[in-house]
């Protein structure tokens, strides 16, 4: 269980550092918009779609498991209402930022604003991660051992999806086949020139 948390955390942690800044193969410091409740990892999990996964067929598993994803849902819905001034505005302030460090290109400025947020966001944080290990408690007194390590890679995977998606940024490759016969061409058209025709 601490190493599913732990590897949790990783994942949210994860959001806070690739959406703030990422760095494209050029140099140049790109922006993406800061989520605070993808951060804290805010999420709702869909029950039916997890009793598919799972492989549930008894109806009376179908329904427990179903009663545990539904009290998460809630609880997690209750989280939300409760600290949505501070998500808000927490985000709204990352936003505005972070807009700011990278025209000046104050790198040390957005560390010290990925701390900050973090110490303002931590304590949701914390609440989530009880949220969520109640849920795995819960499901894993009803699972059998195959369908809980199903769950988890479920879970993993749904918590994944909360990570800001980087475009990659292409830039046109000469090919390399092509590159040297167009310097071979300037090479021969030097010589050409420079020679006498007879």
């Amino acid at each position: 269980m601490y190493k599913m948390m732990k590897l949790f955390k990783n994942i949210i942690t994860g959001v806070l550092l690739v959406s703030t800044l990422v760095i494209n193969a050029q140099g140049a410091p790109k922006v993406h918009d800061f989520n605070a409740k993808n951060n804290v990892g805010i999420i709702r999990y869909d029950e039916e779609i997890a009793c598919k996964k799972l492989k549930i067929k008894k109806k009376e598993k179908i329904a427990e498991v179903s009663k545990y994803i539904i009290k998460f849902n809630r609880a997690i819905d209750e989280l939300k209402f409760r600290h949505f001034i501070v998500l808000n505005d927490t985000e709204l302030m990352v936003n505005v930022r972070q807009k700011v460090i990278i025209a000046n290109r104050d790198f040390q400025a957005m560390t010290e604003l990925q701390i900050e947020t973090h110490e303002k966001l931590r304590p949701i944080k914390k609440e989530v991660a009880e949220l969520s290990i109640a849920l795995m408690d819960g499901l894993k007194s009803v699972l059998s051992d195959k369908q809980f390590k199903k769950w988890k890679k479920y879970a993993i995977s749904v918590r994944k999806e909360l990570l800001p998606v980087v475009e990659k940024q292409e830039r046109p490759m000469m090919n390399s086949r092509s590159s040297m016969q167009g310097m071979n061409r300037g090479r021969g058209m030097g010589r050409g020139m420079g020679r006498r025709r007879y």
